[in-house]
């Protein structure tokens, strides 16, 4: 059985003050399922120097209509902290998956704070956590090289088995001469849930 009745979309987002605001969007699936993304940020700067960004986000996502893709109800919870200090921003995020059923987005990426470059650490009932590092090394003299690094640990509650991910990027922004405006990047990605398994991705 199939269904042309296609996506209805809506959202909004109210900004309080500057790094201060709101917002939630709605996906309505006709007969196949409904979700809703609503996430929170505020941003305090304690000095000059440094500021420090908290954030909260939740997905609903339940079946609707004619349930082409099955009956099922679930949501993902999660938080982020990412503080920031001359160049150096390092953050900690969480997330927690229902138990009923993992998050299907086949209409582009995961706005979860623990989406990563394989991964997205929204199996049914998985609990995650994540560190990341990144820095900008214009403040030690190198403009246009920057970096950052993130580890995400997942553990599952159902048969799923647990995971986790290691990334590191490298990007090269020229500035000068004939070579401004070109950029490399090279990103290297580790992931291990059954086994170990490396996976390189290079963007030039």
């Amino acid at each position: 059985k199939s269904t042309s009745k296609g996506l209805t979309m809506g959202g909004a987002r109210y900004k309080f003050s500057e790094g201060n605001d709101i917002g939630a969007i709605s996906q309505y699936s006709w007969d196949l399922w409904n979700t809703v993304y609503a996430e929170a940020n505020s941003t305090w700067e304690p000095t000059e120097k440094t500021d420090i960004r908290l954030s909260l986000q939740y997905t609903d996502q339940r079946s609707v209509g004619d349930e082409l893709d099955g009956d099922f109800d679930t949501y993902v919870v999660g938080g982020k902290v990412a503080a920031s200090y001359q160049g150096a921003i390092l953050t900690v995020a969480f997330s927690s998956t229902d138990s009923d059923s993992k998050i299907r987005n086949p209409f582009g990426g995961y706005p979860g704070y623990l989406s990563l470059m394989v991964k997205d650490f929204y199996q049914a009932g998985e609990d995650a956590w994540l560190v990341g590092l990144s820095y900008d090394f214009s403040h030690v003299g190198m403009d246009g090289l920057s970096s950052f690094v993130n580890y995400a640990n997942g553990n599952t509650s159902s048969a799923s088995p647990d995971e986790e991910e290691f990334d590191i990027t490298v990007d090269s922004r020229f500035k000068k001469a004939f070579l401004k405006g070109f950029w490399i990047r090279l990103r290297s990605a580790y992931v291990d849930q059954d086994g170990p398994e490396w996976v390189d991705v290079k963007d030039f």
